[in-house]
């Protein structure tokens, strides 16, 4: 889970953004709301600093929504693990 962590140095701000994402979202999983919080706004910085036209073509679905949700995932996470399934 860690991974975003240890290639965000050689990755492209999409590509980190990509792996912050998934990182905050293992951490919803986990209930570890402080580093859920971490993560999200790592993802966050990332994006803003991210130059489509310097990004591998592959990366080009990455777009504001595509974002949202994904750390909407892990945000409803993070309130299900903490408050139970909804009933």
């Amino acid at each position: 889970m860690r991974t975003a962590r240890s290639v965000t140095g050689s990755a492209t701000p999409t590509l980190a953004t990509q792996l912050h994402a998934v990182e905050a979202r293992g951490l919803a999983l986990l209930g570890d709301v402080g580093e859920t919080t971490a993560a999200v706004d790592a993802a966050m910085r990332s994006f803003d600093a991210a130059r489509p036209d310097r990004e591998p073509v592959w990366l080009g679905y990455d777009t504001h929504t595509e974002l949202f949700g994904e750390l909407g995932q892990g945000l409803f996470a993070t309130s299900a693990a903490s408050t139970g399934p909804p009933e």
